[in-house]
């Protein structure tokens, strides 16, 4: 019996991680990169037609990091950008950094002091939102990497689809095969499937994009001051409403990029997965199945069906990480590596010892 069932969700895994990748690796509309209105003969009146945007980067302790964040933002070539960068109460010289880039026109917001009860982050994104001038809101990690083509497919999506907001999963750019088994593998075949209705609330919150009198129109960052994991509350009430629509894209599309080192990327995993399994049980139950799968195949002592599953893993995200190809090595330590983060996750919840940036959650 136990043998027919792991099977049955053996084959249901494959079934839905082949069709999304079908789905998912279609060109889905994202069209219109800079070069092709550079094509157009009248580039200059389309450029006037182009909406204004605002990049929105908050920062908390960001001394590694916010240097090549600021200079990748300014190598961005759109006519209407604003960058507005926050710096969150930082404990380090983060706030010296980013003054040293006003005279390259980055607008400098110095983060007020944290209310209660709200996520640092919510709070961060939320002062930035009521500063900008832009129509489109971009709110951006300071590890993720922009480039102009996928800054303008991303503009024009919003602009010509009937969606108001775009979550993108970016390329992890990893310094070593190691990093490979503390890569949220689990988290990225979750969005691969995330074409199905029932889990399309999933979503990447360090790089979201929002129509701005959509986001107004549905309350922001402060409707949801104390989740950690807004964005998925964000596209779960967009994709309820009659009127609003939320999108989480592949990377396929813009080749936009991040890199964390493997400590901050499991640290993220413990810190996010409690959450994500107490406010979205079907996400939490497709998560825990597809990190099982690979170790009960294997339990099975069935060979081909370890293979099978361990091929769809990797060719789902082989747009998503260089490595993709030694996922079948090492699919049973990401499985047991996930596991142990999700067991510890449930352990500091329910010790109240998790936190973000030196802030308890």
């Amino acid at each position: 019996m136990s043998e027919s069932i792991i099977l049955l969700a053996s084959l249901y895994v494959i079934g839905q991680l082949t069709y999304g990748f079908k789905v998912k690796y279609a060109d889905v509309g994202v069209e219109n990169s800079r070069d092709d209105q550079d094509n157009d003969s009248d580039s200059s009146s389309k450029d006037d037609n182009l909406p204004t945007v605002s990049l929105l980067i908050p920062a908390r302790n960001e001394t590694h990091a916010i240097t090549n964040a600021l200079h990748n933002a300014l190598s961005l070539d759109y006519p209407k950008l604003e960058i507005i960068v926050l710096d969150d109460q930082s404990r380090d010289n983060t706030s010296e950094k980013i003054r040293s880039f006003a005279h390259d026109g980055i607008r400098f917001i110095e983060g007020q002091v944290l209310p209660d009860n709200w996520v640092g982050k919510n709070w961060a994104n939320h002062q930035l939102a009521e500063a900008t001038s832009g129509e489109i809101l971009i709110f951006c990690d300071t590890d993720v990497w922009l480039n102009t083509d996928g800054l303008y497919r991303l503009i024009n999506y919003i602009k010509s689809a009937d969606t108001q907001a775009i979550s993108v999963t970016p390329k992890l750019l990893p310094d070593s095969k190691l990093e490979l088994l503390i890569f949220p593998v689990l988290h990225w075949l979750l969005i691969s499937s995330s074409y199905f209705k029932s889990s399309n609330y999933l979503s990447y919150g360090g790089l979201i994009a929002f129509d701005k009198e959509a986001y107004l129109r549905h309350g922001g960052y402060s409707k949801y001051f104390d989740k950690v994991l807004p964005e998925l509350w964000t596209a779960k009430d967009f994709n309820r409403s009659s009127s609003l629509e939320f999108k989480t894209f592949r990377n396929n599309n813009f080749n936009f990029t991040f890199k964390k080192k493997p400590s901050s990327l499991f640290e993220s995993r413990v810190r996010y997965l409690r959450p994500m399994y107490h406010g979205f049980p079907f996400i939490a139950a497709k998560h825990l199945l597809y990190t099982t799968i690979p170790l009960l195949t294997l339990y099975l002592g069935s060979l081909w069906l370890y293979v099978a599953v361990a091929l769809i893993y990797s060719l789902s995200l082989y747009k998503q990480t260089k490595y993709w190809w030694l996922i079948p090595i090492t699919l049973p330590a990401i499985a047991v590596a996930e596991l142990a983060a999700l067991g510890l996750s449930f352990w500091n919840h329910w010790r109240n010892k998790v936190s973000w940036k030196e802030r308890s959650l």
